[in-house]
């Protein structure tokens, strides 16, 4: 059996990420698998119409998965800074080709199947065209349309894209602090503020994009950054971590349950970006020296390696489920095992074809880039 070290390198045998050896860490890993986890569920929980909604809403806050997301991705950005210190050029060649591969291969795949009639959306020339070159999280229109779910890829492109600027100006856990708190202030004035300036023919469509839209997911950016700084203060006890756990746990609870109803009020400037951000900063701190087997484990690390294209691909199996099959009455006792057993078998499918499309696509690619850094900027 592999014992999993959040401070040793994830994958078969331990081996390093890329050169310069830049560790995976496996907790990192986790993190991801249960966010996209999460998002999996909250897309397929709707199938089932009858469950108990005190457990259908905590399925359902699996949507926070992607705020979850957005810290990994701001904790992991500053680890390999840091670590690798080659410079915005490399970084910027690594995420482009850690990025742009799959995502362009779904906006073919999606587009084909809209071309073709099996997919509900895909958008206009000019949508096609913003999502390609990842500016479509700026459009109202575009955000969401020829992607399912493609708003988070679009919102990520556009972290990468001042990444340099944030970690040359974020040294210190002083500095993290103020990041977040002027990320909060620029959310809730962008919130703010758009409205009066932007009128949309259906009201809903710019409520979801306030949700969607950059300046919404920075504070969950700057929470990441945070955490990297307090690495060092992080539990090293058990008790500790457990503490940090049930805390997370208590915040997600009360969440669902409408125990924080400035959380769930999609109208709030801040909304649910600062409430999940929070517990996931948690989250990261418990599991980085205290990694709780039942959350960082081979399934979760192996999930999280792949998430990309679960994210990605868990659409053409979740929507055409609860579309065609929805909803589905089982009675309130059954609904809950009808539900874990149905979602296994979406994840299970998904892992598996994303288990594909990495190994296809997503290495391949990032190997590439990997080659070209060292050829153009060798060490």
């Amino acid at each position: 059996m592999i014992r999993f070290d959040p401070l040793q390198p994830s994958g078969p045998g331990g081996a390093i990420l890329a050169e310069r050896d830049v560790h995976h860490f496996a907790y990192i890993d986790a993190m991801r698998g249960i966010a996209v986890m999460g998002v999996v569920a909250f897309h397929s929980h709707g199938l089932f119409a009858d469950m108990p909604w005190r457990i259908a809403s905590v399925f359902g806050i699996g949507a926070n998965g992607v705020q979850l997301f957005f810290v990994v991705s701001g904790l992991t950005m500053m680890l390999s800074w840091h670590a690798r210190r080659d410079g915005a050029a490399p970084f910027y060649i690594r995420r482009l080709f850690r990025i742009a591969p799959m995502f362009w291969a779904a906006i073919i795949l999606f587009g084909g199947l809209h071309a073709l009639g099996w997919w509900r959306s895909g958008g206009g020339p000019i949508d096609i065209l913003l999502t390609v070159l990842f500016v479509h999280a700026w459009s109202i229109e575009a955000i969401n349309l020829v992607v399912p779910g493609g708003w988070t890829i679009g919102v990520e492109m556009t972290f990468y894209a001042l990444f340099p600027l944030i970690a040359g100006l974020v040294t210190s856990r002083a500095r993290a602090v103020a990041f977040l708190g002027l990320a909060c202030a620029a959310a809730i004035a962008g919130n703010t503020i758009l409205p009066h300036f932007v009128q949309t023919e259906v009201p809903q469509d710019l409520i979801f994009f306030i949700y969607y839209w950059f300046p919404h997911a920075l504070p969950a950016f700057a929470c990441g950054c945070l955490v990297y700084y307090l690495l060092p203060i992080a539990p090293r006890d058990s008790r500790m971590a457990s503490g940090l756990l049930i805390a997370v746990a208590a915040i997600v609870v009360a969440s669902a349950w409408g125990g924080l109803r400035w959380f769930s009020d999609w109208d709030h400037p801040l909304s649910r970006a600062l409430v999940i951000p929070i517990a996931s900063v948690m989250l990261a701190l418990a599991l980085a020296f205290v990694p709780a087997r039942l959350l960082v484990n081979r399934w979760t690390c192996h999930v999280g390696k792949v998430s990309f294209s679960v994210y990605l691909l868990h659409f053409l199996i979740c929507e055409p489920l609860v579309v065609v099959f929805a909803p589905v009455l089982v009675g309130r006792f059954w609904s809950v095992p009808a539900f874990l057993v149905s979602f296994a078998a979406v994840m299970g499918v998904t892992v598996w074809l994303a288990g594909l499309t990495y190994r296809t696509i997503e290495k391949p690619c990032i190997d590439m880039g990997n080659r070209l850094i060292k050829r153009w900027y060798p060490a």
